[in-house]
């Protein structure tokens, strides 16, 4: 029996987009979060269940995979047009109870009660010198030299800070904030001497903008970067102030300002990006909104509103800012649980101009919930434990499915898309990078030893150049840490994961992460053609990622094919660098500079296209070789026409 027989019942949840409504309806439907987690869980125990059907898996993995403490419950619910009748095993209350809960996720949403199973245990895929590679990069993130006070006393302050906020509406959306209130409140604050006095916690959002926005708003106007820098500073360090006496104000004004202020010394861009990295605000702002109860919103469904809305969009905010945050500092899926987590998924509101942007903050949501729930990780191992779901490509199927991009965001990036693609796809650029920044992570702890051990190796000699450019850097009295390795290395060792699945499923895993990559820095390039200015993303995190990926495979992977890929896209790495010189100059792309020379072994005298070309003939061979070489006998069948047999309850999200 193939898997055909086990997985079209993934395919018919509401919000996997496979009802038989349209897609752009279904993936942009508001669904509840804990019937969204509820969902994706049960999509990976079906997966399982297909594994153990079809390969004869011990039967106790599915006790695991359940709950790990309570026995496996197996139902089936018949429904016909004259009864429906239910089909289980249980024998104890216990049972009967589990089989209730089950059935109750698919007819209403409720609080959300969310167990671990052992396949989501995050100890399993730890990768500690990749992350500490690229925690090390991003510390020098917070470094930059400030010019003196001189140098930026002669700019029309009130003007530049009314330009940061339009910039702020106008580039990010601001799609947290009432943008008519934003408005008034900024013409009020400008236009009065004494306003922080006056209007403390409007003055301090205000400002806390204006710290975020500066350095955007002058590359815009062509302005000197130093001058930015100088102004950004200044900015802060009124806001600093006017937060001595707020800090323990509990107003969401407060908490939005100390959401924004914890980016510094970074951009809009910046606010949920996987380059996030922690900041004692982002704490502050946390811990704020936990006090105020605002993580339990939709507890109680009440009425919604537009302010209700815009709190949603800032809690959704503060928990992907959460999830990167923690993951860049010692590897682990953020400091909020989604067990007390009961947001719903942001929604646009009726004619409201950033509709699409919220479309876009909803997804990017989801997919980060799902990476705080290891289903990725989890997918890809139970596929490199099944020969049959190995030759199904069971893992790109729940990759998909995981994904499930809306139609306005699905764009096609290759190299037609160079002459195709507009500013008005960066949005869904931004969410490919997400994607593929994802994959790379899912693919990485499976990387046998060897392929990690280089970057370990080298650790000494990376963190004497990170020390080198942030003291050459960094003028400021007060100095960072560096993430220290130990904060990475929690759990058992790589060699204690399926270590013959490491040695029989190198090449799969080389070829997936390599492919991912080359189509992560088609994606760069397309987003720097479209977007010169970054007002949606900095190509330079996605270049750290890939530049390490590339050098770690290039150094130990026997494959020829792969091995010239990975050379090809270090240079291609390099002329991204150089194209975004200009507007994302600063420490880690002097660092990035430095490592990518010496790591280049691959001439420098061919243009862009041309590497392009070679790049993409070279991942066209690697996937009809992967292709052949877990070519699916079975076959895979992913239409409604398999579901004949079906019996499961549907449920349409609210």
């Amino acid at each position: 029996m193939g898997f055909s027989s086990y997985i079209p019942s993934l395919l018919i949840l509401p919000w996997m987009g496979a009802s038989p409504m349209s897609q752009d309806t279904v993936a942009l439907r508001s669904c509840s979060v804990d019937h969204f987690v509820k969902e994706s869980i049960q999509i990976f125990w079906r997966a399982t269940q297909a594994v153990i059907a079809m390969d004869g898996t011990n039967k106790k993995e599915s006790e695991n995979v359940d709950d790990g403490k309570r026995g496996s419950v197996t139902w089936k619910l018949n429904i016909t047009s004259a009864m429906i009748t239910l089909d289980t095993n249980i024998q104890t209350v216990a049972g009967l109870e589990k089989v209730i809960e089950e059935l109750s996720v698919n007819v209403r949403a409720r609080p959300t009660t969310i167990r671990t199973p052992r396949y989501f245990q995050l100890d399993e895929y730890r990768m500690p010198g990749f992350l500490h590679s690229i925690a090390s990069a991003l510390y020098l993130s917070s470094a930059f030299p400030l010019p003196k006070a001189d140098i930026f006393r002669q700019y029309n302050s009130v003007q530049l800070m009314n330009q940061c906020v339009q910039a702020f509406i106008l580039c990010d959306g601001a799609v947290f904030l009432t943008a008519s209130q934003l408005k008034a409140d900024a013409e009020t604050i400008l236009s009065n001497l004494s306003a922080s006095r006056e209007h403390p916690i409007e003055t301090l959002l205000v400002l806390s903008i204006c710290t975020m926005m500066i350095r955007h708003v002058m590359a815009h106007n062509r302005g000197h970067a130093a001058v930015a820098a100088g102004l950004m500073y200044a900015y802060y360090a009124h806001a600093r102030m006017l937060l001595q006496d707020l800090f323990d104000v509990h107003d969401v004004r407060v908490i939005q300002s100390l959401m924004i202020l914890s980016v510094y010394p970074h951009g809009h861009g910046a606010m949920i990006a996987p380059s996030r990295t922690s900041s004692s605000y982002l704490a502050m702002a946390i811990r704020m909104a936990f006090a105020m109860d605002l993580h339990r919103l939709d507890a109680e469904r009440e009425e919604d509103s537009e302010t209700k809305e815009m709190l949603r969009r800032m809690m959704w905010i503060l928990f992907c800012a959460d999830y990167f945050a923690e993951w860049n500092t010692s590897g682990a899926p953020g400091l909020i649980s989604v067990t007390d987590w009961q947001v719903d998924f942001p929604r646009p509101l009726p004619g409201e101009q950033v509709s699409r942007r919220v479309e876009f903050l909803t997804q990017y949501c989801r997919v980060v919930m799902i990476r705080k729930l290891h289903l990725f990780h989890s997918a890809y191992q139970i596929t490199m434990t099944s020969p049959k779901a190995l030759e199904s490509s069971m893992d790109e199927v729940l990759f998909k499915m995981y994904m499930n991009t809306p139609s306005p965001f699905r764009i096609k990036t290759d190299l037609s898309a160079t002459n195709t693609v507009t500013k008005e796809n960066a949005d869904a650029l931004v969410l490919k990078i997400l994607y593929s920044d994802t994959l790379i992570y899912t693919y990485v702890p499976f990387l046998p030893d060897r392929y990690l051990e280089t970057l370990d190796e080298e650790r000494a000699a990376r963190l004497a150049l990170v020390t080198e450019i942030y003291d050459h850097v960094n003028q400021s009295a007060t100095h960072n840490t560096i993430p220290d390795y130990a904060s990475f290395v929690k759990g058992p060792s790589q060699t204690e994961i399926e270590n013959t699945t490491r040695t029989n499923m190198e090449l799969r895993t080389t070829m997936g992460i390599v492919i991912t990559a080359s189509d992560l820095t088609l994606t760069l390039e397309l987003l720097c053609q479209v977007d010169p200015f970054g007002c949606h993303h900095s190509p330079i995190y996605g270049a750290l990622i890939t530049s390490h990926v590339y050098h770690m495979v290039e150094v130990n992977s026997s494959d020829r094919d792969i091995v010239l890929l990975c050379r090809i896209n270090l240079v291609r790495t390099m002329y991204i660098l150089q194209q975004a010189s200009k507007m994302f100059a600063g420490s880690i792309f002097i660092y990035l500079n430095r490592i990518l020379r010496q790591w280049i072994n691959f001439p420098m005298d061919q243009p862009t296209d041309n590497l392009q070309r070679m790049a993409e003939q070279l991942t066209q061979s690697l996937r009809e070789r992967a292709k052949m070489q877990f070519q699916d006998t079975q076959g895979l069948s992913l239409s409604n026409d398999d579901n004949d047999g079906l019996e499961i309850v549907k449920v349409e999200c609210a």
